[in-house]
């Protein structure tokens, strides 16, 4: 008895420390949760609106509801949501009857004075049941802030709560106290602004406030720490020194996500309404019909060919229409008129169909990029990757007239965009629409992907995959994916 009564309470004590551990991985996981999405919004966003200083801006107030809409329990956040463009904000709304915020909002309150006061009541921070316990606002429902300077200026500064900079996979995947990761390099506004680049990073956290990169208005936020509430009676000693103590001040705990633009392995044919069959609308601040694949392929070989220079995309190149669907130029066959719906995955066969539909007058969609798989004659013309392209025919259906580069859903002119990453209808993975190959098969496939989206001449040598806008081929198309 003696035995079992001593042994107890130290049962007891690494039970309530078991419990206060699972709290914390608890909230970890959940804010995980939330900063995943958050992270590849950020990629898709990219270019949504029109491109560079205008888009990045306009993505993050988006990112934030996005992330706030997680832990909500109604959809509707207690604060409301901010305006973005113009599409109108939520007014605020009741609090959340879960008050879970980013993890288990507890606190111990009643008796004695401080949150961990001894003899205390457990209950939600925000507990509508306790008056004198008050909502907290930022973490009923989470608001990120955007790294953003009065203006609204980007400031796109390390610590922020979004980042967008270039991921760098081979480097080590640390996070220090002042937020400078090793594996991502923030864009710097000027000349290769933040807009620029292929990453997005997300982060929360739940910390003390103490390190002022944690505390920034409209740069970085934190939440509160995740206390010690069964550990308290547990011998865990309470220091007091000035120092960091968990029983006092809690335990710390942080989130992070990077997403980055990869090159398209699927895409799919502009969307229509299938009750009117009128195109539907894209979700930028001014809606415009939705892009998707042209009715045409072109081969790797061609496409690699046409000049990166300054104005690459301003020059109209036309391919003539054979009566087989071939598509010519300079008496060598270029590509082929295709069903768009039977080039949706890399690794798709090349069906040529004269009668494919295709609208007069160019216009802004991406393309099947196809190449021999295996090589030489007893190969078959598979797609590879995508790129993107105003593409169209003329007024008497003989040729197609393309150019490379498309126009902003918003309006603005992409002349001078290098890539694209599209907001919807596109994807890094395959998919169940992806047919069966043989090993070497898939290999060559995604050897070819690499070369079309990597192998320019300002690129490494052995095509590897790499992050950095200035070294993807111009015209690649790119989908988000998460990377860390």
């Amino acid at each position: 008895m003696v035995l079992f009564a001593v042994l107890l309470v130290v049962f007891f004590a690494i039970a309530g420390v078991s419990i206060d551990l699972g709290l914390a991985s608890l909230t970890q996981q959940q804010m995980q949760v939330a900063v995943d999405p958050a992270a590849l919004e950020g990629v898709r966003l990219r270019d949504y609106s029109v491109y560079e200083h205008i888009s990045d801006p306009n993505r993050r107030p988006k990112v934030s509801n996005l992330v706030r809409l997680v832990f909500d329990d109604d959809l509707h956040p207690t604060g409301g949501t901010q305006a973005s463009g113009a599409v109108p904000g939520l007014p605020p709304d009741d609090a959340d009857q879960l008050q879970l915020g980013a993890g288990p909002m507890l606190r111990v309150s009643g008796q004695g004075s401080g949150p961990m006061a001894p003899g205390g009541v457990l209950g939600f921070q925000g507990d509508p049941s306790q008056p004198s316990s008050p909502v907290t606002p930022t973490w009923d429902d989470p608001i990120l802030q955007g790294n953003m300077l009065p203006g609204p200026v980007v400031g796109n500064f390390d610590n922020g709560d979004m980042v967008s900079g270039t991921y760098h996979d081979d480097a080590e995947h640390t996070e220090p106290g002042n937020y400078q990761r090793p594996d991502f390099t923030r864009g710097v506004n000027g000349t290769s602004g933040p807009w620029e680049a292929l990453g997005f990073l997300v982060r929360m956290r739940r910390t003390t406030g103490a390190n002022p990169f944690d505390n920034q208005v409209g740069k970085a936020s934190h939440g509160p720490t995740v206390p010690l509430l069964f550990a308290l009676g547990s011998t865990l000693r309470k220091s007091d020194s000035s120092q960091w103590d968990p029983r006092r001040d809690g335990m710390t705990v942080r989130a992070t996500a990077i997403a980055v633009a990869r090159p398209a392995l699927r895409a799919s044919p502009a969307p229509i309404n299938p009750t009117t069959g009128d195109p539907i609308a894209s979700e930028s601040d001014a809606p415009s019909p939705m892009i998707g694949l042209h009715a045409a392929a072109m081969s790797i070989d061609y496409w690699t060919s046409l000049s990166p220079g300054a104005n690459w995309s301003n020059a109209v190149n036309s391919l003539t229409i054979g009566p087989d669907g071939s598509l010519t130029a300079g008496g060598q066959v270029r590509g082929f008129l295709v069903r768009a719906n039977t080039v949706t995955s890399v690794g798709q066969p090349i069906i040529p169909d004269a009668a494919a539909p295709m609208l007069t007058g160019i216009r802004p969609g991406y393309v099947a990029i196809y190449a021999r798989i295996p090589a030489g004659a007893g190969g078959t013309d598979r797609v590879i990757g995508y790129g993107f392209s105003d593409v169209g025919k003329n007024s008497d259906g003989t040729l197609v007239r393309f150019r490379l580069g498309i126009i902003a859903p918003g309006g603005g002119s992409t002349s001078d965009v290098r890539v694209w990453v599209a907001a919807n209808g596109v994807s890094a993975q395959i998919g169940m629409d992806t047919p069966a190959l043989s090993k070497p098969d898939w290999d060559e496939v995604f050897r070819q992907n690499r070369i079309l989206a990597f192998g320019g001449d300002n690129n490494l040598p052995d095509h590897a995959v790499i992050y950095d806008h200035t070294r993807i081929r111009p015209g690649t198309l790119l989908a988000p994916a998460l990377a860390r």
